[in-house]
């Protein structure tokens, strides 16, 4: 039945997948109790036009004659409220419903009891989640998305607030989902008025149109504006941040550190920076960690700053560690084959460094540390030809001549 299953999610038309049922009907009658509920399910809710109900309901009591009731599916699970302060001060019950959708910011549900809240007070964001909540259902309802452009336009500076002029110069990238912003790209910009803090403060607290934030990229921080974008992100609790990218043009001293438990649940952060201290990494649900460095102004020990993370201990559920462009390629290898985190690692990305014959002598040697990796990322280093040939899973494309003077990509 998988055939029928896809066909029910793919993009036929709704008579076409009707027609496809009616016509497998016999063999569909021969299923077992539990297959037989579960497709009449998936029939029910990808076929779901009024002008069809009545061949839809007749098809199915058709399907199920003689068979015993469908058994109950388990509910949902509530997820519960978090740590959340609200963006109306003064406003309970709006702070309560709040909680609840960061919870599970993709829940239409929640979102549509804050919208109800929303609208009653007279507050943009209520039309919003209703006018965001009809487009996720059907992204080309025009008379939705004609009301999304108008409410964008007409009430930007109740969106975005007094400083809406001056945001189109920080925020860029946004993509919203039921009313809110859930991703974007925020950077400094010098001829601007306002600081990057500034525009954090209006995405994230007042008004907040990306209070529910899932994903934010920090891109071109220079100095001074690094550390007064993090105090605005420490403000409060971010639970549903879930991707942090930083893009740098100095060294950064422990950013997760210095945002403390203000991102609770981040599983993503992606550091292109030209240094860096992790010196007291603690990230208890990070998934996936990207190091890129990038022209150094002076030297320093890249290896010693990445020690908390090899270590492991404060990283438990890190499965994707990326370490590109990293000096000293053979001692990285060395040090990653004899790390604790190697065993909970499922991909270890280790492109643009300089890892040559010495680090692949190293893989060879400790191979069964290395055998679980779904990949091992070694392009664009300065491995020999056949050097690390009978690891399938290792990927060797675009090596640089070993004879050349070792610098990691893109250097000058």
């Amino acid at each position: 039945m998988k055939d029928l299953h896809e066909l029910l999610d793919g993009p036929a038309s709704q008579r076409e997948k009707l027609d496809a049922v009616r016509a497998r009907a016999p063999e569909l009658r021969a299923l077992p109790d539990a297959e037989l509920h579960e497709l009449v399910r998936a029939f029910r809710r990808r076929v779901n036009s009024p002008k069809l109900a009545k061949d839809v309901n007749g098809l199915i009591a058709e399907l199920t004659a003689g068979r015993g009731p469908a058994p109950a599916r388990p509910a949902r699970p509530i997820a519960a409220a978090v740590a959340f302060v609200g963006t109306r001060p003064g406003d309970v019950r709006g702070e309560e419903l709040e909680a609840v959708v960061a919870a599970d910011p993709d829940a239409p549900g929640p979102c549509e009891v804050l919208g109800d809240h929303l609208m009653s007070a007279g507050d943009v964001f209520g039309e919003l989640i209703a006018t965001g909540l009809a487009l996720a259902k059907d992204a080309k309802h025009k008379a939705m998305r004609r009301r999304w452009d108008e409410l964008q336009e007409a009430r930007r500076d109740e969106i975005w607030g007094a400083l809406a002029p001056h945001l189109r110069s920080h925020i860029g990238d946004a993509e919203w989902r039921n009313g809110f912003v859930r991703s974007c790209r925020a950077c400094d910009y010098p001829l601007s008025p306002l600081s990057l803090a500034d525009a954090l403060r209006a995405l994230l607290d007042e008004p907040g149109p990306g209070r529910f934030l899932a994903a934010l990229e920090l891109d071109d921080l220079c100095a001074g504006a690094l550390e007064p974008a993090f105090a605005v992100l420490a403000v409060r609790p971010r639970p549903t941040l879930r991707r942090l990218a930083l893009v740098c043009h100095e060294a950064m001293l422990d950013p997760l550190a210095r945002l403390g438990t203000a991102l609770p649940d981040l599983r993503e952060l992606d550091l292109q920076v030209m240094g860096l201290h992790l010196g007291s990494l603690a990230a208890p649900r990070l998934e996936s960690l990207a190091i890129d460095l990038f022209d150094p102004e002076e030297p320093w020990n890249a290896l010693a700053a990445i020690e908390p993370v090899l270590a492991g201990a404060s990283a438990p559920a890190l499965r994707r560690l990326t370490l590109r462009s990293f000096p000293d390629g053979d001692e990285l290898v060395r040090r990653c084959a004899e790390a604790p985190l190697l065993a909970q690692l499922t991909h270890l990305d280790l492109r643009g460094g300089t890892i040559g014959e010495d680090g692949a002598a190293c893989i060879r040697t400790h191979r069964e540390r290395f055998a679980h990796l779904e990949v091992l990322a070694l392009d664009e280093n300065y491995l020999p030809d056949g050097a690390l040939a009978d690891l399938p899973r290792a990927t060797l494309a675009d090596q640089r001549p070993p004879e050349l003077d070792r610098r990691p990509l893109d250097w000058e």
